[in-house]
């Protein structure tokens, strides 16, 4: 389902919207972390460092490696 603009799944992949544009982050096999709720935790992260100002390089690149502590 799409979003009027931020983070969104769509075909099992995180995409963002911005503008009249969707671009897609990165495919949630991809993801360090599994399952659905952590897609959820991933999009809020994309936003947040989005904002902070970070690439969206470097954004796929800890979502690709971020482990959590166990």
């Amino acid at each position: 389902q799409g979003v009027d603009q931020g983070c969104f799944i769509k075909d099992e992949a995180i995409y963002l919207k911005m503008g009249d544009r969707d671009e897609e982050v990165i495919k949630t096999k991809e993801l360090a972390l599994r399952g659905k709720h952590n897609w959820e935790n991933a999009q809020a992260a994309v936003i947040a460092a989005l904002c902070a100002g970070a690439t969206m390089k470097s954004i796929v690149s800890v979502l690709k490696s971020f482990r959590s502590e166990e």
